[in-house]
């Protein structure tokens, strides 16, 4: 049926599953699936290079059009997420009108983190800051879901619900998302940074984790010496386990105080949910 002899270079016709092709002169060619358009199929997309550039540009007004309607403007930052992924992430956002940043900030909607299993990622810093400004952490997987089915799912089915370190379950982001009240606002408790190099393996730098501490609605202590403390407030001073000198800093203060490792902070945070102190508490001989 392909030979030269039964078909003229340039005969068009529809396959047995509907699709347009060519015959140029050797082989057949699948068409762009457009009425009348005899350039080639690109990429497998049904279309041609041209009209494939002309439904993306339409997909995007249509999403943006969406968007106005709804006051909904995604704006994302990924976790962890692999070289393939992030190509993905690239697609959705021209797909779907989205803004790509490499930091959490006030401005963003998503943080979308690499999973472990379905639902569960790794606690990274972009995750720990998500929670912080209260923002949806989504698997990866709405991403795939989206581009496959052509069109914006519902996030809250694709929400992370724990993670890889404290537990599989907890859903502390969606209770942050969902309560959007500072975790730590009404606890009387004022905090003051002392780690010497951050913590978590220098996951945070002392500036970042102060950053967080405001974030959470604790009050911040950076000058033990100046800053006033209320004598209703118990000071958690966040601190190296091995960092006896620390207690000289903090000898003479008139308010209660207690050393614990800054996990009692960031466990708090992630989990949405303030820890007994007893249990990360320091007593130094």
């Amino acid at each position: 049926m392909s030979s030269t002899g039964h078909y003229a270079k340039g005969f068009v016709r529809l396959t047995a599953g509907g699709k347009r092709v060519m015959w140029d002169g050797n082989r057949w060619q699948q068409l762009c699936q457009i009425d009348k358009c005899l350039k080639r199929d690109q990429k497998s997309q049904g279309v041609c290079l041209i009209h494939y550039r002309e439904q993306l540009e339409n997909s995007k007004k249509k999403l943006e059009r969406k968007s106005r309607r709804t006051g909904k403007k995604l704006n994302l930052v990924c976790s962890s997420l692999t070289r393939q992924q992030m190509s993905d992430l690239e697609l959705f956002s021209t797909r779907f009108g989205a803004r790509l940043s490499s930091h959490v900030d006030e401005k963003t909607t998503h943080l979308i983190a690499s999973e472990v299993e379905s639902r569960v990622c790794c606690l990274t810093k972009k995750v720990f800051f998500a929670v912080g400004f209260h923002k949806f952490v989504i698997g990866f997987q709405w991403i795939v879901d989206c581009l496959a089915k052509e069109t914006l799912l519902n996030e809250e089915n694709y929400e992370i619900q724990g993670d890889s370190s404290l537990s599989s379950d907890h859903n502390g982001m969606q209770r942050s998302r969902l309560t959007r009240q500072p975790i730590f606002k009404s606890y009387p408790y004022a905090i003051a940074v002392e780690c010497a190099i951050g913590c978590q393996q220098g996951m945070f730098t002392r500036d970042e984790l102060e950053n967080l501490v405001e974030l959470s609605g604790a009050i911040l202590i950076r000058n033990v010496q100046q800053d006033s403390i209320e004598s209703h407030r118990t000071l958690i001073v966040l601190c190296d386990d091995d960092d006896k000198n620390v207690v000289k800093k903090y000898e003479n203060l008139k308010v209660k105080y207690v050393f614990v490792i800054p996990e009692f902070f960031l466990d708090s945070i992630v989990l949405y949910e303030v820890q007994p102190i007893k249990s990360y508490e320091l007593i130094f001989s």
